[in-house]
Formats: C-alpha cells, structure tokens, sequence
C-alpha cells in the first residue's frame, strides 16, 4: 500500500504535495533575481519552497492527485524547472535484521514543479515495459515518452540497481546500528 499521495496544484501558484495520512509537505517552484558578484556572474537561479503541516491544516479541495508513491528520491533542477523525484515502484529484497527491511527501487517517476506540461508523460510504464509499449500503442504515444527530460533517469533508477529503507541509514555500517 502507497504511504504517499503525490497532489498537484495549478492556480493560483503551481504546487505539488506529499501527503501522508497525517501529515503534507508542499512544494512551491519560486525565482530568486540574479545575483551580482564581483568574482562570478549567476544567471537566475531556480529554488524551491517547503512547507511542512499537518495534513488537517491544508485546505486540500484545489488539490489534484497525480499518484501514488513509497518516498522521495528529492528534488532535482534541470535548467530553470524543478522536479520531485518520487519512488513508484519497489519490491522488498532483504531484511537484515527484525524491523531492518531493505526495498529495491522498481520505478520512479519525475514530478515537474514549474509546470504541468509533463504530467501527460507520466502515463509511461516501468523500463522494462517501454519496448513493449511502443509497438503496441504506436508512434504517437513513444513520442510523448521520449519527450520526458528523465526518460533515462528513470529507466537507471528503475532497474531494480538501486535500494532504500525506510527503517535505518544503508551507508551506516551494522557494527555501528
């Protein structure tokens, strides 16, 4: 059973939402003017705001829900639009010890916080289905997929390479748990 539902929000600023039971983080897309430096010059850079409530505390009516996850991977910029990387998929590899359970990611998907242009491409299926898509859905559907800027992010994270869990640090030895 997902334990995140991924919302999005258009109007009157684009918004997306982690929502658990009790609890929402929001995601605000927001522009900082250029700054002026006399080492370096920066074009705009691209920030995200956060906040973090109750879920009781949101008014959730203007909200749309864009699908289910398992956690986040972050937020990743790709030039001036800001995604959330989200788990989708995954399968339970091992448990270590009781109450120390290993997950591998399955699929992810890239949620755009600037816009909602690529939510069309969310429709696309785990790596290993995307061959089979494309000879049975056509050509018009294998280009709203190739047109995903994470296309290939998604299908590395997806490969079944990467792991997760929820219930302690991986990189932390056992002697040191």
């Amino acid at each position: 059973m997902p334990s995140l539902r991924v919302l999005a929000k258009d109007h009157p600023q684009r918004s997306l939402a982690l929502a658990t039971s009790d609890y929402i983080l929001i995601f605000q897309h927001s522009s900082i003017e250029p700054e002026v430096s006399h080492q370096r010059r920066s074009n705009d850079r691209t920030r995200c705001l956060v906040e973090f409530s109750k879920l009781q505390d949101v008014e959730l009516s203007s909200y749309r829900k864009l699908g289910d996850g398992y956690g986040t991977l972050g937020l990743i910029t790709l030039g001036e639009e800001v995604f959330l990387s989200v788990v989708t998929g995954y399968s339970k590899a091992a448990t270590v010890r009781p109450g120390e359970n290993i997950s591998r990611i399955e699929n992810v998907d890239f949620f755009c916080l600037s816009h909602s242009e690529y939510e069309n491409g969310l429709d696309y299926e785990s790596p290993s289905s995307l061959a089979t898509e494309e000879f049975t859905h056509g050509t018009e559907n294998r280009e709203l997929v190739s047109e995903h800027p994470f296309l290939s992010l998604k299908k590395l994270l997806g490969d079944g390479s990467f792991y997760y869990s929820l219930d302690f640090n991986l990189t932390d030895r056992l002697q040191d748990r």
